[in-house]
């Protein structure tokens, strides 16, 4: 039985090993992970802030193109060319 042990009980260490390793490789990985999301998270709002300005901005060039429309509908056509 004793060289069963000593023949078994090395790979059993070896393989827990590994497994112990595996798990502290998987601890960065999910740390990495984390600040990833954190990133683009922070990224999603930057883009929303920035849709928003896009957004507001076309509205204020729609406006100013009614305006200008209203101005010129005012204004007397301009003289024909001789």
């Amino acid at each position: 039985m004793s060289e069963v042990t000593d023949v078994v009980l090395p790979v059993l260490q070896k393989i827990q090993a590994e497994i112990s390793s595996m798990r502290a490789s998987l601890n960065e990985v999910r740390v990495t992970q984390v600040e990833q999301s954190e990133k683009l998270d922070d990224l999603s709002r930057y883009f929303t802030v920035m849709f928003g300005y896009v957004s507001r901005h076309e509205i204020d060039v729609d406006e100013i193109r009614k305006r200008l429309k209203a101005v010129e509908a005012k204004l007397s056509p301009p003289p024909a060319a001789v």
